[in-house]
């Protein structure tokens, strides 16, 4: 043998530096190893390596020992499995085919020494179409039949052959399928499928019979299809200051299932029908703040199409009321309170809270002289109020509905001046009408009396003119001269007199 010759001469040259005994126990370890493995390779000769395509996964096959342990290496796309895989029996699976372009298989012979590896290299034929564009299906054949047809085969969820050519012509359904191989006789299979719908997505191949269907050399067709629309998943009643976590939520519409299965999709979102950047994932995720009531999200899904977008959702942010805002604003003095006087108004007054969902809001007064607190309207309007000095102050309170325990509270405090034109009236009303009365009264007295002094003075001039006496009204008499009657008052004491006609 050449390999064993070439080695005893390598040995050769370097005896010089090695004693005898060593250089001859080394000679012959090699050679007992190349003895061994030339009888391994001699016994089982080369594997002969074949393949099959099924349900998406390429199955290899080899002759040899079902029972013996082999060393199998698998490299997918130039990137190769380690450590090498102990198989006992002469398969080996290599799933999801359809995520590569090339597999490359390695089997070693079994034995002491590895010295030969059987290989072969599997191409992962697809070709990509859209549901509705029109397709062409290639791959070259082993052989053409002298006699008979060459059948070709469609498989996914039925089998079905759908060519069917000799060296004369083809048989097709030429609405759907277009024959393009010339001559008819070649092993270079050409055609072409129209108005391409998912039906049509599968694994083509071609033979004499339908077990060549399983066979390696045939195409995939991938039908690409939009996604369905998306639909937003997630919280969006959400706490301001916590994340919110929105999930885009599409599924694969390209065939072969299986292929669907293993494509990833990727999202794009939008804020207000602005695109963000460098947001490809399913889930979109960021911190709540008030102002994300005012935005809109939508997303797209894309694996080779795009989706339609979805419809648009609202975060709807929650948060209790930080502070209150009173208008128009009080104008309060130095000491914070506003300044009215005893029987004046103040008001309207309009309180309102931001908070979500909306508080519920209210306005009380305080009586200093009653005590506590008397509500005075169930909204944030306070009409206009009459104030008087038992009136401390008003405030506005929310409350916020998911916990009605917490609240927020806005005081106008009072400061009530007495009113000097209100107690002038009073005295008007009261002590100016009795002065009046009794000035009134006094005014008649005096009168009354200058008249009985005017009376007195005539007495005296005329003593035929009857005594003035102090008695109770009587009936009139008649006792002077001339008849004249007499009338008395004693309760003034004045006389009347009016002379008698008889």
């Amino acid at each position: 043998m050449l390999i064993p010759a070439a080695i005893r001469l390598y040995f050769m040259f370097i005896s010089f530096d090695l004693g005898f005994t060593t250089l001859y126990q080394m000679e012959r370890v090699m050679f007992t190893c190349f003895v061994v493995c030339g009888l391994l390779y001699t016994a089982q000769g080369e594997l002969k390596i074949s393949t099959k395509f099924m349900d998406g996964d390429v199955l290899f096959s080899w002759n040899g020992d079902p029972s013996q342990l082999y060393y199998v290496r698998v490299t997918k796309d130039g990137k190769a499995d380690i450590p090498w895989h102990r198989v006992t029996g002469t398969q080996f699976t290599v799933e999801d085919a359809l995520l590569y372009d090339s597999i490359r298989i390695n089997v070693r012979l079994p034995g002491t020494c590895s010295c030969v590896d059987n290989s072969l290299a599997y191409k992962v034929s697809k070709v990509d179409s859209n549901v509705g564009d029109s397709g062409n299906i290639s791959w070259t054949a082993p052989f053409f039949p002298q006699a008979g047809a060459y059948i070709i085969y469609h498989t996914e969820k039925v089998n079905r052959s759908i060519i069917e050519v000799t060296s004369t012509g083809a048989t097709f359904d030429q609405t759907k399928y277009k024959y393009h191989s010339r001559p008819y006789n070649s092993n270079n299979i050409a055609f072409e499928i129209r108005d391409i719908t998912r039906d049509d997505a599968g694994y083509y191949n071609g033979g004499v019979s339908p077990e060549a269907l399983w066979l390696g050399g045939g195409v995939v067709l991938i039908v690409h299809d939009k996604p369905s629309k998306p639909n937003i998943q997630g919280n969006l009643n959400i706490l301001v200051d916590s994340y919110s976590e929105l999930n885009c939520s599409s599924f694969l519409t390209t065939a072969p299932d299986r292929y669907a299965r293993l494509r990833p999709l990727s999202f794009t979102w939008y804020v207000n029908n602005t695109q963000l950047d460098r947001e490809t994932s399913k889930t979109l995720r960021f911190p709540v703040t008030r102002n994300h009531k005012y935005n809109q999200y939508s997303c797209t899904a894309r694996d080779k199409l795009e989706s339609n977008r979805s419809d648009p959702i609202i975060i709807n942010p929650l948060y209790p009321p930080d502070n209150l805002t009173i208008l128009p604003e009080p104008q309060l003095n130095q000491n914070g309170k506003l300044t009215v006087k005893e029987g004046e108004s103040i008001g309207p007054y309009t309180c309102t809270a931001d908070c979500n969902p909306p508080c519920d809001i209210s306005w009380e007064y305080k009586d200093s002289t009653l005590g506590g607190y008397f509500d005075v309207a169930s909204t944030g309007l306070l009409n206009s109020q009459i104030v008087n000095r038992s009136i401390a102050l008003y405030r506005c309170i929310a409350k916020y509905p998911p916990d009605k325990d917490l609240k927020k509270i806005e005081s106008i405090k009072l400061d009530v001046l007495g009113n000097g034109l209100s107690t002038m009236g009073r005295l008007i009303l009261t002590v100016i009408p009795a002065v009046l009365g009794t000035v009134f009264l006094g005014v008649i007295i005096y009168f009354l009396y200058s008249r009985q002094k005017v009376a007195n003075r005539k007495n005296d001039d005329n003593p035929t003119e009857a005594e003035v006496y102090e008695t109770p009204i009587s009936e009139p008499t008649y006792n002077n001269v001339n008849d004249t009657e007499n009338h008395y008052y004693s309760e003034i004491g004045i006389k009347l007199e009016r002379q008698s006609t008889n």
